[in-house]
């Protein structure tokens, strides 16, 4: 098989017969284009010919062996088959599109559509961080429908262009498919106040907390507890300035409790502090 850079390419054929041959040719069907002959060179009964093979027409090709002795007797009988491929893969299909917006640390599967007239060699992705470094993945079709894929886990935020190269078996190679995604990290929370194991002497209680996001755009964070005997959401307050102090006030009777801070930034992703704390309330200290 060749393909568009495999030029020069030396056919060869052994002719031994009794009379002298003054001959060989070796004919060319030229796939859909238009056939023709060139004359091979004898070498002592092993005739060559050099041809150009990016010449022909794309597709399957037969040459057949001509053979003429000086008595009028020829062989067409010899056949080679050979393939032209000039097309490189057709490439589609791929994610993520550009509208992902992927979470740091978490992973992320890119996935394309690979067809060839031939055979797939290699597929991957080279992935542009924000940094200007990049890195390059190796795609796999693990049960031959033509799907390429893999799974990544990004380490930096911002935006990512990928790229896709897929070569086939003679070296047509197609990079034009591309895309892009945005990577963001979920909101961050870390809890101040009331400190972890608590012993607090008033019911009303102002938890406060700091969160952190690369949007820098939290919609909200609700606050979190066993106050009323099963986990759950206590209240909650909208618009939380990014990186500052925020109290959350909350009234609740005398026991230990568990709590914690969920906040969701413009994108949707949600987090809680990596860590439940415990506060103890006895309004009978004084």
């Amino acid at each position: 098989n060749y393909s568009r850079s495999s030029f020069n390419q030396t056919f060869n054929v052994s002719v031994s017969e009794e009379n002298f041959v003054p001959f060989v040719l070796f004919s060319f069907d030229n796939a859909s284009g238009t056939d023709f002959n060139i004359t091979a060179v004898n070498g002592s009964g092993y005739w060559t010919a050099s041809y150009n093979v990016s010449t022909l027409a794309e597709g399957t090709h037969t040459i057949s062996v001509i053979a003429n002795d000086t008595a009028g007797n020829i062989n067409v009988t010899e056949q080679l088959t050979i393939v032209t491929d000039y097309t490189p893969p057709n490439v589609t299909n791929t994610s993520p599109i550009n509208t992902t917006v992927a979470v740091l640390g978490r992973p992320l599967p890119i996935n394309t559509t690979v067809v060839d007239s031939l055979t797939i060699d290699t597929v991957f992705a080279n992935i542009s961080f924000p940094n200007a470094s990049s890195h390059t993945v190796i795609l796999l079709d693990s049960d031959g429908d033509n799907e390429y894929n893999a799974t990544i886990t990004i380490a930096i935020a911002g935006r990512h262009n990928i790229t896709i190269f897929a070569n086939d078996s003679v070296g047509n190679i197609n990079f034009t498919e591309t895309t892009f995604f945005n990577v963001t990290q979920v909101p961050n929370v870390t809890l101040l106040y009331p400190a972890n194991k608590s012993l607090i002497n008033v019911s009303t209680i102002q938890f406060n907390f700091t969160v952190t996001d690369d949007a820098a755009n939290i919609t909200n964070c609700t606050l979190y507890g066993n106050f009323t005997g099963s986990w759950a959401a206590s209240k909650t307050i909208p618009s939380v300035n990014d990186s500052n102090v925020t109290n959350i006030s909350q009234t609740i009777g005398d026991g230990t409790f568990e709590w914690n801070v969920l906040c969701t930034d413009i994108h949707g992703y949600s987090n809680f502090s990596f860590v439940n704390r415990t506060v103890t309330v006895n309004t009978t200290i004084q």
